[in-house]
């Protein structure tokens, strides 16, 4: 485990200094000043359920070993005590610690399994912790729609845009040329 550890630290500290990473966040830095502020609306229970009942079930849980599978199968239970947990992490802001640790495990690029430099890792949060991605995932995609906030070059993570609408855009941008 210390061998991966520090490897993978070793590659971040030595391929990318302080100075390069402030340049290249102010090279692509687009975020315009709103005069609006963004209040994040309390989760309903509702919500909470439909987002759990959605989840992957297929996905690997973290280091507390809840899947998606658990949580469905407790959601009478669990429903109001997760929705007060929501709500208290967006009124306070404070996010649990444990639900900040995840299980890292190091994959293979290409299959060579005894080559440290040809692995990647791959962290995997706990199953909780998606469901409040996704409630704050949605709040701010309803700001950045309310504002008109997200850039228009923005493909990824937006609804009705992905990699097809991106290679469109370059194509008539080549066509322009």
């Amino acid at each position: 485990a210390n061998l991966v550890n520090n490897h993978f630290s070793s590659i971040a500290s030595a391929s990318t200094s302080e100075s390069e990473l402030i340049a290249t966040y102010n090279k692509y830095n687009t975020i315009r000043e709103t005069s609006m502020s963004m209040f994040i609306e309390p989760v309903e229970e509702n919500e909470i359920r439909q987002i759990i009942n959605n989840l992957n079930a297929s996905k690997s849980p973290g280091l507390d070993r809840i899947t998606a599978k658990h949580l469905k199968s407790a959601l009478p239970n669990i429903a109001e005590p997760v929705t007060i947990l929501i709500n208290q992490i967006l009124s306070t802001s404070i996010y649990p610690e444990e639900l900040k640790i995840a299980r890292v495990s190091v994959i293979p690029k290409t299959g060579f399994k005894d080559d440290i430099n040809d692995t990647r890792p791959i962290s995997v949060l706990p199953t909780l912790n998606k469901v409040v991605e996704t409630v704050i995932k949605s709040r701010l995609q309803e700001f950045l729609t309310l504002t008109n906030d997200q850039d228009t070059q923005q493909f990824g993570f937006r609804a009705n845009s992905g990699t097809d609408l991106a290679i469109l855009e370059l194509n008539n941008i080549i066509l322009q040329a």
